[in-house]
């Protein structure tokens, strides 16, 4: 339907329906999947000077969740953040040894350890290892 929202008022009107009636029948149709070759993914932050990660979707505001990859060189650490209220993570160790430092708790975590938490705490990861760590987080709501 095209036309001002005034004139599909009026249609309504005239129809003796409620405006959302016009409306019922109209489907957007919205990918289920969306599928992106390793090599499309190019979205890569600097955390620190030890610490990245990589965004692993495309328009990651429009989504419920933001998927990222982390990666800590040893030594390294991510900078202590704080994220709005609701916010929550959860980390899945690939490989390495991370220090997770929530609120005022310290975790221990290596390869497929998992850690889910409230992320308006103050956090930071740092890697505890002597090689690089990687781990998948997911953020929900997505937040930069």
């Amino acid at each position: 339907m095209t036309g001002t929202i005034e004139s599909h008022i009026n249609i309504a009107k005239t129809l003796g329906v409620a405006l959302t009636e016009l409306y019922s029948g109209v489907v957007i149709e919205e990918k289920k999947a969306e599928f992106q070759p390793h090599t499309a993914l190019s979205d890569t932050f600097t955390h620190t000077e030890k610490a990245s990660f990589r965004i692993l979707t495309s328009k990651v505001l429009s989504k419920k969740m933001m998927p990222i990859m982390l990666t800590i060189q040893p030594n390294g650490q991510t900078n202590k953040e704080e994220s709005p209220k609701g916010t929550e993570k959860f980390l899945y160790i690939l490989n390495g040894a991370v220090e997770a430092n929530i609120g005022k708790e310290n975790f221990n975590l290596h390869q497929k350890d998992v850690l889910y938490f409230d992320a308006s705490l103050p956090h930071s990861l740092k890697n505890i290892g002597k090689i690089a760590a990687s781990a998948i987080c997911v953020i929900c709501p997505p937040a930069l």
